[in-house]
């Protein structure tokens, strides 16, 4: 199991497994979202694939609706 991450704490370019960390999900759930569309578009720098921290901040600001 992926150790947890608080996103407050990680840095502003984060992996595949940091994110699995973040979610508290296996990093192959990580990668079939990404696929999906289900998570914020990531940085590629050549074959490195790295999420924004502020894209991920935004995007989980939008998935929490009041009740």
């Amino acid at each position: 199991m992926t150790p947890t991450v608080r996103l407050a704490d990680a840095p502003d370019l984060l992996t595949a497994r940091d994110l699995a960390g973040l979610f508290s999900v296996h990093i192959r759930t990580v990668r079939r979202w990404q696929a999906e569309g289900k998570l914020p578009r990531p940085v590629k720098i050549g074959r490195v694939v790295r999420w924004q921290k502020s894209d991920l901040q935004m995007f989980l600001a939008l998935q929490i609706v009041p009740q």
